[in-house]
This record gives C-alpha cells, sequence and structure tokens, in this order.
C-alpha cells in the first residue's frame, strides 16, 4: 500500500539523517547533513516512462524537502 511505502521512506530518511548526524557531531564538523528521499510507485496497470517514472520521484524528494524545512522553521519559533 502506499501508505506503508511512505513509512518505510520516511524510516530510511530517518536512519540515514541519523547517520549523518552521528557523523557530523563525531567529526566535529562545522556544519549539518541531511539527505531528503524521493521514490516513486509504479503499478504493472500504469505505463509510465522512465523520464516520467524519475519525475515522481524527484517530485516527492522535493515535497519531503519542503516539509522538513517547514518544520526546521516551526522548531526554531
Amino acid at each position: 500500500s502506499l501508505n506503508i511505502d511512505k513509512q518505510y521512506w520516511d524510516g530510511m530518511e530517518q536512519v540515514i539523517n541519523d547517520k549523518l548526524k552521528a557523523y557530523v557531531e563525531h567529526q566535529k564538523l562545522p556544519y549539518n547533513l541531511e539527505v531528503s528521499l524521493g521514490y516513486a510507485i509504479c503499478c504493472n496497470e500504469q505505463f509510465m516512462t522512465f523520464d516520467d517514472f524519475c519525475e515522481k520521484a524527484d517530485k516527492t524528494m522535493y515535497e519531503r524537502k519542503k516539509e522538513r524545512k517547514h518544520k526546521l522553521a516551526h522548531q526554531v519559533d
């Protein structure tokens, strides 16, 4: 289901960002590192070109990035 896929990618993104945060802290880097993962789901019933698939994945990545920026902006308030 689409909900499970979103939960899976949210979890993967969190795991990667937690590892990056630990690395940055351990190395005492003067900046933060984060990733945003994009994904696309293609069903057998739905024809999608490779370009369409990549565009859909890009869209989800930028949506996730926007969500994180919004969340961070409200944490500062």
